[in-house]
């Protein structure tokens, strides 16, 4: 597989975490949004240069224009 960066909304539970952790570990990059990392904590650091975290919250009307 050639070498891409993915953009995944959800990274923390469901279909999200699944696709991250496959995309990961075949050496692919990805950022993803989380409302909270908590869940994610393992895969920053495990993966600190291919996995990167942006927190957005849709409820947060705020938060989604400063994004």
């Amino acid at each position: 597989m050639k070498k891409q960066t993915w953009l995944i909304t959800g990274v923390s539970s469901g279909f999200g975490l699944e696709l991250t952790k496959q995309l990961l570990a075949n050496g692919q990059t990805v950022i993803g949004t989380v409302r909270k990392d908590t869940t994610v904590q393992d895969l920053m650091a495990q993966y600190p240069e291919t996995f990167d975290r942006e927190f957005l919250d849709v409820n947060d009307a705020t938060g989604i224009k400063n994004w």
